[in-house]
Formats: structure tokens, C-alpha cells, sequence
């Protein structure tokens, strides 16, 4: 009767810690959908790239790449996060 008992408390932990993590990786979801915005945005501003000089373009492509640096972090984040889950589930 105790070992179920015990077994049961374990249970409800590792949902409860899946549950935050779940949690935890929504938020990351979002920082993720909003970096992507992020990197998107200053591309679809630019209506004429040819009527760009060379410094501006320079700007675009220095905005997008570091955006595009910070989108990987998250992503990777993102995926650990997930192998966590899917580690505790099994």
C-alpha cells in the first residue's frame, strides 16, 4: 500500500515537472515566433532595395544576421527543452 502510495507521489511529480516544462517551453515558443517576426521585419519594410545606398543595405543584412543569430539560440534552447520532456514522459 505504501509503494503505491509512493509510486502514485512519484507520478504526479514528473507530471507536475513535465506541466512547467511544458510551460517553460511555450514562453520559449513565443520568444522564438517572435524572433522570426524579428528577423522577417526589416526584409518586408524595405520596399526598394535598389533605391538603397550601399551603407543602408549593409545595415539590413547586419540587422537580419544578428537576429538570425539570436532566432538559432532560441531554437536550440527550444529543442533541449523538448528532448527534456520527451526524456521525462518515457
Amino acid at each position: 500500500m505504501e509503494k503505491d502510495k509512493n509510486q502514485e507521489l512519484a507520478f504526479e511529480n514528473q507530471l507536475w515537472e513535465a506541466d512547467s516544462n511544458i510551460e517553460e517551453t511555450t514562453g520559449i515558443a513565443q520568444a522564438l515566433y517572435d524572433q522570426i517576426n524579428d528577423v522577417v521585419a526589416p526584409i518586408i519594410r524595405v520596399d526598394n532595395y535598389a533605391a538603397m545606398s550601399d551603407e543602408q543595405m549593409s545595415m539590413v543584412a547586419q540587422t537580419v544576421i544578428s537576429r538570425k543569430k539570436a532566432l538559432l539560440a532560441l531554437s536550440n534552447i527550444l529543442l533541449d527543452k523538448l528532448d527534456q520532456i520527451h526524456d521525462q514522459l518515457q
